[in-house]
Order: C-alpha cells, then sequence, then structure tokens
C-alpha cells in the first residue's frame, strides 16, 4: 500500500470513529498498530502516528 493510502485510510476510520463517538484510548490504539505495521521507515512512522495524533488533540479539544 502507497504511503498516501495508507495515511487516507487511517484519517477516514479515525474520523469516523470519532464521529460514532469511540473513546481516545481505542482511536489511538488503531492509530498505532495501523501505521506501526506498514511498510514506512521508523522516522516516517513517527512523523505520520504525531500528525495525526496532534489532529485528534485539536478535534477533541484536548492541548
Amino acid at each position: 500500500m502507497k504511503k498516501e493510502d495508507l495515511m487516507a485510510e487511517v484519517l477516514s476510520k479515525v474520523r469516523s470513529m470519532v464521529a460514532n463517538g469511540i473513546d481516545r484510548n481505542t482511536i489511538s490504539f488503531y492509530i498505532l498498530t495501523t501505521v506501526g505495521g506498514a511498510d514506512l521507515s521508523g522516522l516516517e512512522k513517527v512523523m505520520f502516528i504525531g500528525a495525526v495524533e496532534r489532529a485528534l488533540d485539536n478535534v477533541l479539544g484536548k492541548s
């Protein structure tokens, strides 16, 4: 799977999970397991996970 496809899939799923009221820890676990198992470099994984987690914090109103 291409990096862009993975990003689109993860962001779509996270949006859906937030809309359905899934708790923050479950969403974080999904992000970590999905991106962690992807065929990306370590730096790409860290950067992507950090970006999604920050966006999630902004959506959920946490800083």
